[in-house]
Formats: structure tokens, C-alpha cells, sequence
């Protein structure tokens, strides 16, 4: 995939993103948190208006080598899991 960064201030990336998989290593950044946020619209007419589609389904497994930790990352998409997005985390040990 390539971006043309040329492209208008305008333009979303990904306009009809609905779906997104994560595999990361902890620790992780709140930029992740932010970007689900910015796409999270479950308000039809606000997507519309954007000109986005609503992030449906996120999926992110955290790379981990010892016992999973209680991220207070993880807070703001529990939230939004509680208003309708379908989010799931799970905990895998490396090798």
C-alpha cells in the first residue's frame, strides 16, 4: 500500500476502513487508542458527514513475555466496547 501524500488535506485515509487488526508489543503508545477513537463514529449522519465510514471491528493482540498487565491503555476502548464497538484484546507470549 502506498499513500500519496501529495493528496488534499481534504482526503481520509482509508475512508471505508470498518475493520482493523493489531498485533503489537507492549508497551504500546495512546496513539493507538486515538486512532480507534478518530474512526469510532457511531452516529451515521456524523460518519456521513465526514466522510468515513464508522470503525466497526477492532482486534488487537498484545506480544507479551511475562503475565499479561492491566493497561490503563486499554480503559478508553473498554468504553468504547461498552457503547457498541466490537473490540477484542487478547494476551500472547512470545516464543
Amino acid at each position: 500500500m502506498t499513500v500519496d501524500h501529495r493528496a488534499s488535506s481534504n482526503s481520509h485515509f482509508l475512508p471505508h476502513l470498518k475493520t482493523i487488526n493489531f498485533r503489537i508489543h507492549l508497551p504500546f503508545s495512546t496513539l493507538l487508542v486515538s486512532m480507534v477513537q478518530s474512526r469510532w463514529i457511531p452516529d451515521g449522519s456524523d460518519a456521513a458527514e465526514l466522510g468515513v465510514d464508522c470503525l466497526d471491528v477492532v482486534k488487537i493482540q498484545v506480544l507479551i513475555s511475562d503475565d499479561p498487565p492491566i493497561d490503563p491503555l486499554l480503559r478508553p476502548l473498554l468504553a468504547m466496547k461498552a457503547r457498541g464497538l466490537q473490540c477484542t484484546v487478547s494476551f500472547d507470549k512470545l516464543g
